[in-house]
């Protein structure tokens, strides 16, 4: 997936996407940065976004006199994190050197039913890895 890294306002309205359980409408998003974007730059904003791959508009709501276009994201942050690294990453070896260091950053904050999860999730990987050189 080749996607280009986004600025900080299109950050912030990502980010609010990635943690919405619904589409959102350009008038919920005002309301969740708080006033942080002019009407006008969440609008840009949101063009950008469509423009490039990262949402996309999926319905429209009645609001008193006219209709709002809601929007979804197109990605999920795991895989705009990933299509991040992948293009900073010259290999498989050095993404797999990366992968084994994040996870490490984040083996306090685990469970143990968590990281057996995870172990599993892992060595699923590595046999399908290793099917596909077969």
């Amino acid at each position: 997936m080749k996607l280009e890294p986004i600025r900080k306002g299109e950050k912030q309205l990502m980010d609010i996407f990635w943690n919405a359980e619904k589409p959102l409408t350009s008038v919920e998003l005002a309301e969740r940065t708080g006033g942080s974007m002019s009407v006008g730059n969440l609008h840009r904003l949101l063009q950008k976004l469509e423009k490039n791959g990262y949402i996309a508009m999926c319905g429209v709501e009645r609001a008193t006199k006219h209709l709002i276009r809601q929007f979804a994201p197109k990605i999920t942050r795991e895989e705009y994190l990933s299509a991040l690294i992948e293009r900073e990453t010259p290999s498989d070896y050095a993404a797999a050197k990366f992968g084994l260091a994040l996870l490490g950053n984040f083996r306090t904050k685990q469970t143990e039913e968590e990281r057996k999860k995870l172990i599993e999730e892992l060595e699923a990987m590595i046999e399908e890895y290793k099917n596909q050189e077969e």
